[in-house]
């Protein structure tokens, strides 16, 4: 999806079990091996995605816990997890390493009492708890647990004898949740951005029910040539509901974006004398001079 989801949740799993996000590998990609799941839409993958895997390693780590201090001869609650080890809490130095215990589960599960789940796998559901299952008597429905809100400011340049449209800088301030990985974060953000500049150069042509554009050379997107300055901000402010207080940002980045072009071409066009109202995309010369 691009959206660097793996990265993530290898970040939330490290953190949850107290190991470095390098020993965490991620699966992506095998519908085979997993539960079925509606997808990622909605911007839902870091809220729904992290909350589970969260929830899971949470499990994980009470069984790594429960097994260690049997095996260290102490209370569970005399263990902590650190940089990948169980540590028991006196100080003393004495621990296992997470490899230690996993072998001694597999390979020696007679050292364990009998009731002990020596299984070193855990499963999760996470259901945020404002998620509507069924619409209310309007018909409506909350299916996402949290979104990141977003105002766009876009400068352009309009050449009146062409009709050309350049972009010249770009002012992006979003409201998000808490961030897991910041920098993700923003590549996600600027990527939307520049999928919302699209807007000026992105047309589906037919021509007798036939399509057109059907290459890149036909369908217009950004390039690096176009991206003008964007300017990033970012207010935080985590989600009440949701692990972490976090918030979708995939979507986040297009669709002020793309508002904020066509109200920028309007206001040159105004400023050149011509009151035009843009209620589509895209605004190649072509279109604007119908307008």
């Amino acid at each position: 999806m691009g959206t660097r989801l793996g990265l993530l949740l290898s970040g939330v799993v490290a953190h949850t079990l107290g190991v470095d996000p390098d020993e965490v590998e991620v699966v992506l990609g095998d519908t085979q091996a997993t539960p079925f799941g509606t997808g990622l839409w909605g911007s839902r993958g870091a809220v729904m995605c992290g909350g589970a895997a969260a929830h899971a390693a949470e499990k994980l780590k009470r069984k790594v816990l429960q097994m260690a201090s049997h095996l260290l001869e102490c209370s569970v609650e005399d263990v902590e997890i650190r940089d990948g080890r169980v540590f028991v809490r006196d100080n003393s130095g004495k621990g296992l390493a997470f490899a230690e215990i996993a072998m001694k589960a597999y390979n020696e599960p007679y050292l364990f009492p009998e009731e002990t789940d020596v299984a070193l796998e855990a499963a999760a559901v996470y259901d945020p708890p404002n998620i509507s299952r069924k619409p209310d008597e309007n018909g409506r429905m909350n299916a996402v647990a949290a979104v990141s809100t977003a105002a766009a400011a876009v400068f352009v340049e309009l050449d009146l004898e062409t009709l050309a449209v350049r972009p010249l800088k770009i002012v992006f301030v979003e409201n998000g949740g808490r961030y897991v990985d910041p920098s993700n974060v923003d590549d996600q953000l600027v990527g939307g951005i520049v999928q919302g500049l699209g807007a000026l150069y992105e047309e589906v042509v037919y021509q007798d029910g036939t399509p057109q554009t059907t290459t890149l050379a036909d369908y217009l997107i950004p390039t690096s040539v176009e991206i003008p300055s964007i300017k990033l901000e970012h207010i935080i402010s985590p989600s009440p509901y949701t692990f972490m207080g976090l918030k979708g940002v995939g979507e986040t980045g297009t669709i002020p974006v793309m508002a904020a072009v066509s109200n920028a071409v309007e206001d040159a066009l105004r400023r050149a004398g011509f009151k035009k109202r843009i209620r589509a995309s895209s605004l190649a010369p072509h279109k604007i001079w119908g307008l």
